[in-house]
């Protein structure tokens, strides 16, 4: 039941107000055909819509089954007009862009009206008014009256209490115009059916009560009725409010852009420019840190955190390094280029002292986790080599016979216990793995090359004396003794005890080798037409300041062990760098043989003897400096404990495992000595992220200027639509569309324009990302260089959608502002 006590409308211009209702009194029967005549302009239309919620009263009251409506909120009128209301209107006001069953529909889901069932109710609503075989259609491919039809299912389907019509024959021609009336006359029998017509005809053939109106009040009724007191009224059962939901508004906004699918994508495609630019920095950003990652966790096996005793400061590794090589190797050919014997050979000694590696932290290491941390406790004593180098001065004099030159394998790589480390990095390429300690490997670069200074420095081409030769194949180094062979010598067999206890090591300069072995006057006087005696000296002092000569006869020497290379390991495609700084690999059982050795020799029992007088600073004994004296073995080949220990963690997050775990250690060893670490790549690398992070955030920062732009262009292009769609806004708050129903509608637009741009600007970045990885493959040698993780295209994705949701959020709000009623009336 409709009751309006006094109902006053008063509209306020910029010139003046406008009483548009001055005080209309009306009660309404629960069912039958109301018709309100009247001239234009005398209030018919606004009071249709301030029963049917669209607009509100200005005094008086609006009573609906017994309760007053002064008090209602936005919610209440809209869940109003959803159960309660249906309109019909006279240009139809149906929903371009959907069909006709979707057209019904739109009230239905609003109610929140399950999708089988409201199909169903839609279906029978057009089957009522006779368009069962227009369902699919859309509204442009119906007549007038077809489309009419249309909007008095879509006022029919929700079951209202009442029917608003507003000229619904305003714009059908006689017959279609009787098609409505019959039809509204049926629908009046079972509820309240109002129309505003200009038609006095239709209104006496059709209406069961005929209201007249001029100037805002009700002159004429010719069949009143008022409501008593003790008349039932419905009490008023609480229904859950209406709602658009997501799946309205997407299909909705989705039919929209459909229907303006150039500009759609031309905004999508304009959006996205500024995804690509976004979506490269974090690509190549991503691939800088995965590079990063790469080369720290191959340097973690090549550069180990490392506790050690003493830091060994060698100077040709610290210069010249086991370089990769920029030669293209052949590997039918062979891994080496063949270079001349130079004299860039240094003694190395230990330059600082570091650690005391304890048998308490030994200990403590066994709690490590093993599954995350691998370690090597290397106990690298000093290990006397030697190999026969003959030195061409000048190739048409032959000056030099065959010399012993010594050095020292102190700075040869020790190999990983667990052979998977190495595995993860080189693979082998001839001959086999060492399987006892007098078996040696050769590592060559993923270009199957060593430097050629590496090759001098290590003694391995020491018979290169043709020029012309590039290159060895794998067979003969693992063929020929001249290569692949050296010598051990073992401290007995190196240290002679002099007068008084001494002991001295028979090693001296390639000068004293010179003239000990060559100073005949009959060869010097030889060489006269070449090279004077006195250049002849110096020349041969040069070289005696960094060549050293083992003193002795190699062909009677039987004092030493012979090492062999018997396997060649190459650097893997995808590793950057490996493990190895030297060329010559061992197994550390070779340590074990040299320490078992040196424990019985005179010269390390002499160290132990406090009473005798040794090559050792009687200060070391008496201060009782223990890390010395462990150093001082080690270099006469002994070590009780490790000398040094490498760690080798699976990835950078074990790494930061193991620091913690050494850092607790120090926090907890009691009266033991601290240890210290060496981490000098995860040093480095820190410095690396922190200038790729910058210039990271500063590219974002200038590409999202870029994005300011494209949130702007989305703003203007959503308001545009608000225009647009403005008699759409009309139509949904009609059937019961809230405010932030509408907001919800733009803003699923301005989403899903967002989301077109985010998949646009990956596939994009995508195909642009595959020239980019194909330069920078030939730069780096890193394939897929630049990528996306998987978390970076939902991020993109949904950062985009929110974007553009930002930007059309001012226009969406305007439009949930708008007045129902004017938007109506918009063209």
């Amino acid at each position: 039941m409709i009751q309006l006590k006094g109902i006053k409308k008063t509209y306020n211009t910029d010139e003046r107000k406008v009483h548009a209702l001055k005080g209309v009194t009306l009660d309404m029967r629960d069912s039958e055909f109301v018709c309100v005549l009247g001239p234009s302009g005398c209030g018919k239309t606004t009071l249709l819509n301030i029963i049917g919620g669209l607009d509100r009263y200005t005094s008086g009251d609006l009573i609906i089954d017994g309760k007053s409506t002064k008090h209602f909120t936005d919610v209440d009128w809209d869940t109003y007009r959803s159960r309660k209301v249906g309109f019909v209107f006279q240009s139809y006001n149906l929903i371009s862009h959907q069909t006709v069953l979707e057209n019904v529909e739109t009230a239905l889901v609003i109610s929140g009206i399950g999708r089988e069932e409201r199909r169903k109710r839609a279906i029978q609503a057009l089957v009522d008014v006779g368009l069962s075989e227009h369902l699919r259609k859309t509204p442009r491919q119906l007549s007038g009256g077809e489309m009419q039809r249309v909007a008095i299912a879509r006022a029919l389907v929700n079951n209202p209490k009442m029917i608003l019509a507003d000229e619904p024959t305003g714009a059908l021609d006689s017959e279609n115009s009787v098609k409505i009336m019959d039809l509204l006359k049926e629908i009046s029998k079972d509820r309240l059916v109002v129309m505003v017509t200009h038609n006095a005809e239709l209104a006496s053939e059709y209406a069961t009560r005929t209201i007249r109106m001029k100037d805002g009040l009700v002159v004429t009724d010719d069949k009143p009725f008022k409501a008593t007191d003790t008349e039932k009224k419905q009490e008023e059962k609480k229904k859950k409010q209406s709602h658009m939901p997501y799946t309205l508004a997407a299909k909705l906004s989705i039919k929209n852009l459909a229907g303006k699918k150039i500009r759609t994508a031309l905004t999508s495609v304009a959006s996205s420019i500024a995804i690509i630019g976004i979506a490269l920095v974090l690509a190549c950003h991503n691939g800088l840190n995965a590079f990063i990652d790469k080369v720290q966790k191959d340097t973690m096996s090549s550069v180990p955190i490392t506790v050690s005793t003493s830091d060994y400061n060698y100077q040709i590794d610290e210069i010249l390094g086991y370089i990769n090589s920029t030669a293209k190797g052949d590997e039918e050919k062979g891994p080496i280029e063949s270079v001349l014997i130079n004299h860039a050979l240094k003694n190395m000694q230990p330059q600082n002292i570091t650690n005391e590696i304890s048998t308490h932290f030994v200990d403590y290491l066994k709690g490590l986790d093993s599954n995350r941390v691998r370690y090597d406790a290397v106990k690298n004593v000093s290990k006397r080599v030697y190999k026969n180098v003959r030195l061409p001065i000048y190739s048409n004099t032959e000056i030099l016979k065959e010399v012993s030159v010594l050095d020292d394998a102190k700075k040869w790589a020790c190999l990983p216990p667990d052979r998977s480390i190495l595995e993860d990095q080189y693979h082998l390429v001839a001959g086999k793995y060492p399987e006892n300690p007098e078996e040696l490997l050769l590592v060559v670069d993923k270009n199957s090359a060593v430097a050629d200074t590496v090759l001098a420095t290590y003694l391995l081409d020491v018979y290169a004396i043709d020029e012309e030769k590039t290159h060895y194949t794998y067979e003969e180094i693992l063929n020929t003794p001249e290569l692949n062979e050296y010598h051990l010598v073992l401290n007995d067999d190196y240290y002679v005890e002099r007068d008084g206890g001494f002991y001295a090591d028979k090693t001296i300069s390639l000068a004293k080798h010179i003239h000990k072995y060559y100073r005949s006057e009959t060869l010097l006087s030889t060489i006269e037409g070449e090279l004077n005696k006195n250049e002849f000296i110096k020349l041969i002092n040069e070289l005696g300041v960094k060549v050293n000569c083992f003193d002795v006869v190699p062909e009677t020497d039987g004092g030493s062990k012979t090492l062999k290379i018997v396997g060649i390991i190459k650097l893997n495609d995808d590793t950057q760098y490996g493990m190895f700084t030297s060329p010559i690999a061992y197994l550390p059982s070779l340590n074990e043989l040299v320490i078992e050795n040196s424990y019985s020799s005179a010269i390390v029992q002499a160290q132990f003897n406090d009473t005798s007088v040794s090559v050792l600073d009687r200060s070391v004994i008496a201060t009782g400096d223990k890390i010395r004296l462990n150093n001082i073995l080690s270099d006469l080949g002994y070590a009780e404990l490790p000398t040094k220990i490498k760690f080798y963690p699976n990835t950078i997050e074990d790494k930061d495992y193991l620091i913690e775990y050494l850092d607790a250690y120090n926090e907890t060893n009691g009266d033991n000595p601290d240890i210290t670490y060496t981490d000098n790549v995860g040093a480095i690398i820190d410095v690396v992220r922190i200038v790729v992070g910058s210039v990271s955030a500063i590219l974002l920062a200038l590409t999202s200027i870029s994005l300011i732009v494209s949130s702007i262009m989305i703003g203007i292009i959503t308001y545009v639509s608000v225009i647009e769609r403005t008699k759409e806004i009309g139509v949904l708050r009609s059937v019961g569309a809230r405010k932030k129903d509408v907001v919800r509608l733009f803003v699923t637009e301005t989403g899903v324009i967002g989301l077109v741009a985010g998949i646009c600007g990956l596939l994009l970045t995508m195909l642009i990302a595959i020239p980019l990885n194909t330069v920078m493959g030939n730069l780096t040698g890193v394939t897929g260089f630049v990528f996306l993780r998987w978390w970076n295209y939902i991020a993109i994705v949904l950062g985009s959608s929110l974007l553009t949701v930002m930007a059309g959020f001012i226009p969406s709000l305007l439009a949930s502002k708008k007045d129902p009623v004017k938007a109506l009336r918009s063209e």
